[in-house]
């Protein structure tokens, strides 16, 4: 859960740039290229190909539902500033080092077979992001987007 929020919150900084920049929200190629890097990547975590594909598709739409959020935000009101350094090929360099820990923790997840339990502990995660004073609710959807096939078998 904790590598999917900086996942999130990464990918509001992408929408920031790309809301500055006046850069379209998708990019087909770029999301075609995560993923056919993350299933290269998932055979060393002995995960298969469908689970990898799935899993990081959620996480596009995730990526996607925040942007579109951010950037719809920031049509009524003025984007924060990024940090210097903080472009687009410096955040995407950073989501890429996100894939292997992500890939590690989706490995040892269904290793684990916390599949049986899976919704009780994704609902109890999100319910505790609930009662955080000031958790935005934009977040915790994009939270519930990004593990949504977690708890789906092969």
């Amino acid at each position: 859960m904790r590598v999917i929020e900086q996942r999130n919150d990464t990918a509001r900084l992408v929408a920031i740039y790309k809301s500055k920049a006046r850069l379209p929200l998708e990019d087909l190629k770029r999301e075609q290229e995560v993923i056919a890097s993350a299933v290269e990547a998932g055979k060393r975590h002995g995960l298969s190909e469908d689970r990898v594909r799935t899993f990081f598709a959620d996480q596009i739409k995730a990526s996607k539902f925040v942007q579109s959020a951010v950037m719809t935000n920031g049509l009524f009101e003025k984007l924060p500033d990024l940090a210097p350094g903080e472009d687009l090929a410096s955040l995407r360099i950073v989501l890429d080092q996100m894939q292997e820990e992500l890939l590690s923790s989706l490995a040892a997840f269904d290793n684990a077979n916390y599949r049986e339990r899976c919704r009780i502990l994704v609902g109890t995660a999100l319910e505790s992001k609930k009662r955080q004073k000031g958790y935005p609710l934009m977040m915790m959807a994009a939270t519930a987007q990004a593990t949504l096939s977690l708890c789906k078998s092969d």
